[in-house]
């Protein structure tokens, strides 16, 4: 059975909204006490006053460890590949085979230009400029299961201490969400992000990027 701070503090985790404006102070402490009513009593199987969660949701966020869900970003540098094609296949031995003898030679051919890869246990998606994709279609006759064109990739580079920060890619990730922008695909490596979108999306990415490069 928990405790109303246990019962409130795991609503407020679940709740990001009204977390930070508990963590700011500037959250209506009655009205969300309201609304949260059945749940905790729900939660500790009791009755409980309205008063009573409120001075639960007070104690609570003064709790030291009660952090920001998302960090402060600050971005080092982002750059922005347009033209893209984003194409998916099948993870089988016929698409590998096909594509190891395929894909490397093109790499060579096309060096400067932006190419990236991930494999899961069922697919493998390749993104990648159309003037190459065009010369892949030449000579790989398996269709593929997905093919998006008119893509564009926005890199973001940051310090290597956000490795140690817990939710960096969230909060990243969070900047395109607040303004509804569907994402394709996301790559990473250490200090890289790099968002595949359509480039319609385009502008309205670089306006949230953009202000928080340093």
């Amino acid at each position: 059975m928990k405790t109303i701070p246990s019962a409130v503090r795991t609503i407020l985790k679940e709740d990001e909204t009204a977390r930070e404006a508990a963590r700011r102070g500037i959250l209506n402490n009655s009205a969300y006490a309201r609304e949260i009513l059945n749940r905790v009593e729900n939660e500790t199987w009791k009755d409980v006053e309205e008063s009573s969660i409120s001075v639960a949701i007070n104690r609570v966020t003064q709790d030291t460890s009660f952090q920001p869900v998302k960090p402060k970003l600050v971005f080092d540098r982002i750059s922005v590949e347009t033209g893209l094609v984003d194409v998916t296949y099948e993870n089988t031995l016929q698409v590998i085979e096909a594509l190891n003898n395929t894909i490397p030679k093109l790499r060579a051919t096309f060096a400067q230009d932006l190419y990236l890869e991930t494999n899961g246990q069922r697919q493998i998606t390749m993104v990648m400029t159309k003037s190459m994709w065009d010369e892949v279609i030449k000579i790989v006759t398996i269709k593929p299961i997905g093919l998006y064109s008119n893509q564009v990739a926005l890199t973001i580079a940051f310090d290597d201490r956000y490795l140690k920060i817990p939710n960096f890619i969230y909060a990243v990730i969070g900047l395109f969400a607040i303004e509804y922008i569907n994402i394709i695909e996301i790559f990473s490596t250490m200090t890289e992000i790099v968002v595949v979108m359509s480039e319609s999306d385009l502008d309205t990415a670089l306006r949230q990027v953009k202000k928080l490069l340093q």
